[in-house]
């Protein structure tokens, strides 16, 4: 990874699929999805301080747990 990062030219299609896998195999992605999953209870606990469910707080869930790519 580190050859394919180091020089100058964009990566081609068959470079960013094993680039992909590269940072899968070593736990980025579910490293990423942990992260993002404890950033989302974050906003949820920032969220639920709001005293009512307003149409944005529930609108602001909806996003988070679709860019998360997750049920609630």
């Amino acid at each position: 990874m580190r050859a394919l990062y180091g020089r100058a030219r964009p990566f081609t299609d068959a470079e960013l699929a094993t680039v992909a896998d590269l940072i899968a195999q070593a736990g980025g992605r579910a490293w990423a999805q942990r992260r993002a999953e404890a950033e989302i209870e974050r906003a949820y606990e920032c969220l639920a301080r709001l005293e009512a469910n307003t149409s944005a707080r529930i609108a602001l869930e909806a996003l988070a747990d679709y860019v998360v790519g997750r049920d609630r």
